[in-house]
């Protein structure tokens, strides 16, 4: 659940920053040669961590690495949205970047419910415990 804290918080700053660069403008960000390199580098370390966490979180049953999994897919999401942002921004289109983060946001809103989802269960104690279930009785 705090990973949805911080990604609720993350979403409604980007959310705030989209609309008012959309509505006032502003100067568009000059990405260089290096920053898109760090980012496909970034992109690339956190798809294999989304990977792997996702396999062992399954295979482990755990709702924490399945939820880290979720956000760091939501970090590779925002990746790939910031990248295409710089790159078209580079193009000549300074517009598309905000679009892009309003767009992220609405993904990234999705896999928090997400994760709510699956962890509810287990902050609730879902899991029923077979030895226990022999010895309630039916009224």
């Amino acid at each position: 659940m705090v990973v949805v804290v911080f990604l609720s918080a993350s979403i409604l700053e980007l959310i705030r920053g989209a609309i008012g660069r959309l509505i006032a403008g502003g100067t568009p960000v000059a990405p260089t040669t290096t920053d898109l390199a760090l980012m496909g580098a970034t992109l690339v370390v956190n798809l294999w961590v989304v990977w792997y966490e996702t396999g062992a979180g399954h295979r482990l049953q755990s709702e924490i690495l399945l939820a880290d999994a979720a956000h760091t897919r939501a970090d590779v999401i925002i990746t790939v949205a910031v990248i295409g942002g710089l790159i078209l921004t580079r193009a000549g289109y300074p517009w598309a970047d905000p679009v892009l983060a309003l767009v992220v946001s609405a993904m990234v809103i999705r896999i928090s419910v997400g994760i709510v989802r699956r962890s509810i269960p287990s902050l609730v104690d879902e899991a029923v415990v077979d030895h226990i279930v022999v010895h309630v009785e039916p009224c």
